[in-house]
C-alpha cells in the first residue's frame, strides 16, 4: 500500500510540474491584430532582475520608435521594473517579434523564460 501511494505522489508532483511548463509556455507567445501605422506598444516584466535586460530582435516591418521603463512599487518598498517597446506598423502582413532577456557581459545566456515571441499581424 505504502509503495502505491508514493506511485501516486510522484505522479502528482510529474502532473504539477508539466502544468507549470504549459503555462510557461503559453505565456511566452501571444498574438496581436494592428492596422497599417498603427502605434502599439509592447510591456514585459522583470527589466533589470539579476542584471538582466529585455532586448528586441530588430524586424525591418516594425518600427521600433521608443523604449522606456516603468517602475512600480513593491509591498517591501523595493521597486520592480518594466521595459515598454513603442512600435509603429509599416506594411500589412504577418510578423513575428523577439524578445530576449540578456545580460550585456553574457548576451548569449538565454535562460528559460528569457525569450518572448510575438505575432502582429497587419492589416490594410
Amino acid at each position: 500500500m505504502e509503495k502505491i501511494l508514493h506511485r501516486t505522489m510522484d505522479w502528482k508532483r510529474l502532473f504539477f510540474i508539466f502544468l507549470c511548463g504549459l503555462v510557461a509556455c503559453i505565456s511566452c507567445t501571444s498574438t496581436k491584430k494592428l492596422d497599417v501605422g498603427e502605434e502599439f506598444r509592447i510591456v514585459l516584466e522583470g527589466e533589470g532582475d539579476g542584471g538582466f535586460s529585455w532586448r528586441y530582435v530588430e524586424n525591418p516591418e516594425i518600427v521600433l520608435t521608443e523604449t522606456f521603463k516603468i517602475d512600480k512599487e513593491k509591498e517591501n518598498g523595493l521597486s520592480e521594473y518594466s521595459k515598454v517597446f513603442v512600435f509603429k506598423s509599416i506594411k500589412s502582413g504577418s510578423y513575428n517579434l523577439q524578445f530576449k532577456k540578456i545580460r550585456s557581459f553574457d548576451p548569449d545566456l538565454i535562460l528559460e523564460g528569457h525569450l518572448k515571441e510575438i505575432t502582429v499581424n497587419i492589416k490594410k
